[in-house]
């Protein structure tokens, strides 16, 4: 017998809407009910008692928007990550800033039997520059460096998870723009500094307060602009 269609079924019948276990089924009832329900509907299909398919189950129906949470996700991770991309990495506060520097105790590149500590330092303005023979970026800054320690800035280098052969082999074919250079082969002093990767510099003043960080490659803007102002500061 062929199968009479939904409009024929809500003409035939005096139904109405029911909601029965979470799913929009006809009931025996007012028919100009079931036109205006049909009205709304669209064309979703109705579920009679008799087993019948003619629409879509309330169930169904409030699952769909189920289906958009991971395209919400999916914007929300996107617009994130495209904002990141705009920022400048380099402006990352350091909660270190205006605090005293982490104290360490690393062995020297150049004479192991000999240590370095931070403390060491204080009575001048210095910089730690966090950099490794690995480090393609610590190129990029390298001259930089020299440049600065010719102007008579004591630069103290932080050798990370290095090997100390490749990293003394590396500062005689660029050139030692370092003091001293310690030797941080586990990275435990880079993470009391709180080093998000190489390489980075801080600037550290006579009384042994780190007064700026830069993250990622030195530029001659960053130089004049803020540390060389920081360095001449009157004590």
């Amino acid at each position: 017998m062929e199968r009479p269609n939904s409009n024929q079924a809500v003409h035939s019948m005096d139904l109405a809407w029911s909601n029965i276990h979470g799913g929009w089924r006809l009931r025996r009832g007012d028919g100009q009910a079931i036109q205006k329900a049909c009205q709304k509907k669209g064309s979703l299909r109705i579920k009679f008692d008799s087993g019948d398919l003619v629409s879509m189950t309330e169930r169904s129906i409030l699952a769909r928007p189920k289906f958009l949470i991971p395209l919400v996700v999916f914007l929300f991770v996107a617009g994130f990550f495209a904002l990141g991309l705009r920022l400048d990495s380099t402006l990352v506060p350091s909660p270190l800033v205006g605090k005293s520097a982490p104290s360490f105790q690393l062995p020297l590149l150049h004479l192991e039997s000999e240590s370095l500590q931070p403390e060491q330092m204080n009575g001048a303005p210095w910089l730690l520059n966090v950099w490794a023979s690995w480090c393609v970026a610590c190129r990029d800054e390298h001259q930089l460096l020299l440049d600065l320690a010719d102007q008579g800035v004591v630069i103290i280098g932080l050798n990370y998870k290095d090997d100390p052969g490749q990293a003394r082999r590396w500062l005689r074919e660029l050139g030692n723009p370092y003091l001293v250079t310690a030797v941080d082969n586990e990275g435990s002093a880079a993470i009391d500094w709180g080093v998000y990767g190489v390489p980075e510099t801080f600037l550290i003043d006579p009384s042994g307060v780190i007064r700026f960080k830069h993250i990622g490659p030195l530029s001659a803007e960053v130089i004049a602009e803020k540390i060389l102002p920081l360095i001449r500061e009157p004590t």
